[in-house]
């Protein structure tokens, strides 16, 4: 896999485009990791961080999807699977 999270792929609803949907992940975690986002916010950059995952996978993964650390996860092909 060439992204950390290219592991949420399996689990992303499949009426969604998965490209789009990673896409708007990577792109609302680079715009909440800045630090000046968080001030602005009055919060800290993990609440920021952690808000923002929370946001797009209530609309974009299956009920039944779960996450696990990426450290205990095995390296996946392009499409996603084992």
């Amino acid at each position: 896999w060439n992204s950390p999270l290219e592991l949420l792929r399996p689990l992303l609803k499949p009426e969604l485009n998965a490209e789009v949907a990673l896409e708007m992940l990577s792109l609302a975690l680079a715009r909440v990791a800045d630090p000046r986002f968080a001030d602005r916010m009055g919060t800290s950059r993990s609440d920021a961080i952690q808000t923002a995952v929370s946001v797009w996978a209530s609309g974009a993964v299956v009920r039944e999807g779960r996450l696990r650390s990426i450290r205990n996860a095995p390296e996946t092909d392009e499409r996603g699977g084992g």
